[in-house]
Formats: structure tokens, sequence, C-alpha cells
């Protein structure tokens, strides 16, 4: 039987979409922005700090700093 869970990259995939999901939901909250402005956000913290967006949604999931 085939393992439902995907392969460890496909999970990987999932978990990274995922954090960038929530993370644009608490920016969306938090600073009254739309979904891609939430997003914009993300990439501009991303890009200035040479990391990945998922990295910095994650962060931004554990610590609730806002951006």
């Amino acid at each position: 039987m085939p393992d439902s869970g995907g392969t460890p990259a496909s999970r990987g995939f999932a978990d990274a979409s995922s954090a960038i999901d929530i993370a644009e939901g608490i920016l969306m909250e938090r600073h009254d922005v739309t979904s891609r402005d939430a997003l914009e956000i993300l990439r501009r913290h991303a890009t200035g700090r040479q990391l990945p967006v998922s990295e910095i949604a994650r962060w931004l999931i554990k610590t609730r700093h806002l951006l």
C-alpha cells in the first residue's frame, strides 16, 4: 500500500505553503491588508534577510512579532 503522506519533498512543500498561508493571515489581520499585500511583506523581509519566504513565515508564526 502506498504512503498517503507523499514524498518528503512534497510534504516539505505543503508545510512551507501552509506556513506562508498562516503568516499571510496573521499579517492580513494585524495590518488590515490584502493577501497579496501580506505576501509582498513576507517577500520583502525574506529578500532583505536572504532567507526563504517560508522561513520568515515560520518565524512570524512562532514569535508573533509584527513585520
